[in-house]
């Protein structure tokens, strides 16, 4: 851990905007992972041997 005390008030408003712009990007990659992993032959261009079983048995 580092000491927040030795910190200066600018030192720690670029930590926060540096940690704001990481989550910023995390949020992003999760929400296109979301979308990614909801994808099956129905809503996307994929072929349909290409589904997962579950995906599959859904369409059945």
């Amino acid at each position: 851990m580092c000491d927040l005390d030795a910190w200066s008030r600018e030192q720690l408003l670029a930590a926060l905007a540096e940690r704001d712009a990481v989550i910023e990007v995390l949020q992003a990659e999760i929400e296109a992972l979301k979308r990614r992993a909801g994808m099956d032959s129905s809503n996307s261009s994929m072929p349909p041997g290409s589904d997962p079983p579950a995906a599959r048995a859904k369409l059945v």
